[in-house]
């Protein structure tokens, strides 16, 4: 990350996909998220939890915001990203019910079955 440049959310996402690997050993999930920008910088896309690591609200909603983390304070006109992450649902209480991810003017939720 540039050093004078904080994280900022990408401005929209456009696609949210979750990929369940539930075995014997591990339950786990890769969530994808893809998204645009206009008019931003380069960097790194990542996933942010708005709440504790293993805190949940009681909605049982786990939420994301999607960000970027700028390498070069020089702007292009349109940046498209894409990133994954794989977590561990058994790390998470049961009660878990779906996976939220945000943009700057944007969101969408995937609810998890029982």
């Amino acid at each position: 990350m540039h050093p004078n440049l904080e994280p900022r959310k990408i401005q929209y996402l456009t696609n949210l996909q979750v990929y369940f690997d539930n075995n014997a050993y591990h339950n786990l999930v890769m969530l994808e998220a893809e998204g645009y920008s206009n008019d931003e910088m380069i960097g790194i896309p990542s996933f942010v939890k708005k709440s504790g690591l293993n805190d949940l609200p009681p909605d049982g909603i786990l939420e994301f915001d999607l960000v970027i983390e700028p390498l070069d304070p020089e702007k292009k006109d349109v940046l498209n990203w894409s990133t994954k992450i794989i977590f561990d649902l058994n790390k998470f209480p049961e009660k878990l019910k779906g996976i939220k991810v945000n943009a700057k003017k944007n969101s969408d939720i995937v609810l998890i079955d029982d």
